[in-house]
C-alpha cells in the first residue's frame, strides 16, 4: 500500500486513522467480538479457568503482534504495571511457535488461536479469553486517504459499506 502496489487491504488490528480511511468489517468476517486471548504452556497459568484476569499478566513474558502491542501497553498501564514484553512480531503463527517452544504467553486475537491445530503438538498449548478488562481486535478494510481509488475499488468500498448497514 505505501508504494501504491495495491489499493485496498484487510487488516486486524490498530490502524493509524491520519494516513488511512477504513470501515470496521468485522460483522462481514464473523469476528464480531473477537476479544483478545492468552495462549501459553499449562504452567504459565495459575487456574484451570477459561479466562484469565489482565492483572494475571503482570510479571509474566508476553509475546505478540506489532500491531497489538500498544493496546497491550495501554492496557497494562492502566492497571499500574508495565508489560513485561518479551518479543514483538509481525506474524501470528511467530507468536505461537514462540509460546510452543516455552518462551512465554502470546497475547492475541482469539480468532488467531484456532491456528494451533495447524502446528504439531500444538494441541499442548492453552487458551484462555482476556477478562477485566475485555480487550478486543477489529478487522478493518482500508485504503490511502485522499487517495484517488479506481473504479473498481470505489465500488467495492461502496459494496462493503452497503452490505453494513441493517435492512
Amino acid at each position: 500500500m505505501e508504494n501504491d502496489a495495491i489499493e485496498l487491504c484487510i487488516v486486524k488490528g490498530n490502524i493509524n486513522h491520519n494516513i488511512y480511511d477504513s470501515i470496521v468489517i468485522d460483522s462481514l468476517v464473523g469476528t464480531e467480538d473477537d476479544c483478545m486471548a492468552a495462549l501459553a504452556l499449562p504452567h504459565f497459568f495459575s487456574s484451570a479457568d477459561d479466562c484469565i484476569h489482565f492483572i494475571e499478566l503482570q510479571n509474566k513474558p508476553l509475546i505478540t503482534q506489532r500491531i497489538h502491542e500498544e493496546l497491550i501497553k495501554n492496557t497494562c498501564t492502566s492497571y499500574n504495571f508495565s508489560p513485561k514484553l518479551l518479543s514483538t512480531h509481525e506474524n501470528v503463527m511467530t507468536a505461537i511457535n514462540w509460546s510452543l517452544n516455552d518462551l512465554g504467553i502470546s497475547i492475541m486475537p482469539y480468532s488467531a488461536t484456532k491456528l494451533i491445530s495447524t502446528l504439531i503438538d500444538g494441541d499442548k498449548l492453552v487458551v484462555k479469553k482476556l477478562i477485566d478488562p475485555k480487550i478486543s481486535s477489529k478487522t478493518y478494510l482500508i485504503w490511502k486517504r485522499n487517495h484517488n481509488l479506481s473504479p473498481v475499488s470505489t465500488k467495492f468500498i461502496q459494496e462493503m459499506k452497503e452490505r453494513l448497514i441493517p435492512h
